[in-house]
């Protein structure tokens, strides 16, 4: 989905469940907006998908995955993106990833340091970013093209990445822990959506 919220136009992208954000969104009147739909024949990834409406893209965008749940304020991360005037920001969270497995370090074949169920500490993308219309530059017309895609492209380029770091609250349904979680949170509705 790529979208300024607090404008009246969005675009929203979606290959899997679009008659669903249809029926659930409809053409956005109820928020006094205007959603225009677009819809990939092919899978185009989350970036390359772009492509479909780059004639549109004129003023600074959002993209966000359709599998996130969060109460990232959105304003504040756009506003952010234009005091620094890079090309790319992306939503970052801290991550905290369990290994349930001991884990070995060996050097020579011989151990050198056990670690029983570690956890380590990431610094994630949250699947939410802030483009500049001049980033299309870098995406290929219709071919699939990922997040992951994009980021090699501009590391190799050179081109500066700002990231913002978000502390609240944020899953990844696609998973099914936050699937569940999630689930757990909106039946107890104790959690802001999207910053709104």
């Amino acid at each position: 989905m790529a979208t300024t919220l607090w404008h009246s136009r969005n675009l929203y992208n979606n290959r899997l469940f679009r008659s669903f954000a249809r029926s659930l969104c409809g053409d956005g009147s109820q928020w006094d907006c205007k959603i225009t739909y677009s819809e990939e024949v092919e899978p185009l990834g989350t970036i390359g998908a772009l492509d479909l409406i780059r004639e549109q893209l004129d003023e600074t965008f959002l993209v966000l995955n359709g599998d996130l749940v969060t109460d990232l304020d959105l304003r504040a991360f756009y506003r952010y993106h234009h005091e620094h005037k890079d090309l790319l920001t992306v939503g970052v969270t801290n991550k905290t990833v369990k290994v349930d497995l001991g884990v070995i370090e060996t050097q020579d074949q011989q151990i050198t340091n056990f670690y029983e169920k570690p956890s380590f500490d990431y610094q994630v993308s949250m699947g939410i970013y802030c483009m500049e219309p001049e980033i299309l530059k870098h995406i290929p017309k219709a071919v699939p093209f990922g997040f992951d895609d994009l980021m090699y492209s501009m590391l190799d380029n050179k081109l500066p990445v700002h990231v913002y770091q978000h502390k609240g609250s944020w899953m990844d349904i696609g998973r099914p822990e936050d699937f569940q979680k999630a689930q757990e949170l909106f039946q107890e509705a104790n959690i802001p959506m999207l910053g709104l």
